[in-house]
């Protein structure tokens, strides 16, 4: 829900990514052939350098042309890069390498491949996680017990608590400091 939100197209893009290399992976074996991966890196990989270089190109072939007399090519209104596409690029094609050299395993379904690229707390910042240290714990889940969900919720509101009480009532004290952080003394930083 979180990345629909950013901007849907790209969400869409990401579910496309998602479906095409889960496909692929279906076909990589251990030394098997090659095709799978090779095709999924290139799709990923092009995918990756149309939205990060196409503005740096295109404005660089203007450059280039205005340089020699020539008439410039069509204003571009830029691209703006999808969130985290770097972080699953890299994932989806350190997985399918994985899968090629035996050192990981398939995800055991599409669902659970969502689970290992999609996951929140990587997606957007990662690290890059690697199939054989995360899909073995989706593979082993245990329920959910109520002292867990406590345990879970009581962190949660401690986090909220220090977040509004300590943190926000500090701000105007910060921002004082922060604005004059070349003047003050060593004491007062």
């Amino acid at each position: 829900m979180f990345y629909a939100a950013s901007n849907l197209i790209y969400f869409a893009l990401l579910i496309t990514t998602l479906v095409v290399s889960y496909q692929l992976t279906l076909r990589v074996r251990p030394g098997g052939p090659k095709w799978p991966v090779v095709i999924g890196i290139v799709l990923l990989f092009g995918s990756l350098a149309f939205f990060k270089y196409s503005g740096f190109l295109h404005e660089n072939a203007n450059d280039a042309l205005v340089a020699v007399d020539l008439p410039s090519l069509l204003r571009f209104g830029g691209v703006i890069l999808p969130l985290g596409i770097s972080f699953y690029t890299f994932q989806v094609v350190a997985y399918m390498v994985d899968l090629y050299k035996g050192k990981a395993e398939h995800s055991g379904g599409f669902i659970r491949y969502l689970v290992f690229i999609m996951f929140f707390g990587q997606l957007i910042a990662g690290p890059i996680m690697r199939g054989s240290e995360y899909l073995g714990q989706l593979m082993t889940l245990k329920g959910t017990s109520w002292p867990d969900v406590q345990t879970g919720m009581f962190l949660i509101l401690m986090g909220l608590v220090k977040k509004v009480v300590i943190a926000d009532s500090l701000t105007d004290l910060m921002d004082t400091r922060f604005a004059a952080a070349a003047s003050i003394s060593q004491a007062d930083a």
